[in-house]
C-alpha cells in the first residue's frame, strides 16, 4: 500500500491498482489489461506483466513499475508507466 498524502492512497496486487483521492471515502480500480489497446506488439509483455511498484511525485504524476517473466529467456525486463491524472489512466513510453 501507498500514499501520497491523506487524499491519495493506493495499493496493488498483480495487474490490479485501486486507487482513492478522497482518503478513502470511494475507490477506483485500474487494470493493466486496460491497456491492450495501446499494446503493439512490441509492447505484448506490458499487459502480461505484473506490477512491481508504484510511485507519485505529487497528487497527479506517478510512475508505476512492470515486471515480466520471460519463461524462454529466464530474466524478468522492467517497464515503466507513467500517469498524469492521479492514476486514472497510465500510458506506456517507450525509450
Amino acid at each position: 500500500m501507498g500514499a501520497f498524502n491523506d487524499n491519495l492512497l493506493y495499493v496493488w496486487q498483480d495487474g490490479m491498482f485501486v486507487y482513492t483521492h478522497d482518503g478513502g471515502m470511494t475507490w477506483q480500480t485500474w487494470n493493466i489489461r486496460q491497456l491492450e489497446n495501446d499494446c503493439a506488439p512490441n509492447w505484448q509483455d506490458v499487459c502480461d506483466s505484473q506490477i512491481v511498484e508504484v510511485h507519485f511525485l505529487d497528487e497527479r504524476n506517478g510512475e508505476m513499475v512492470l515486471n515480466y517473466f520471460e519463461v524462454e529467456s529466464q530474466s524478468r525486463p522492467e517497464y515503466t508507466l507513467y500517469t498524469n491524472d492521479g492514476g486514472t489512466t497510465w500510458e506506456v513510453r517507450d525509450g
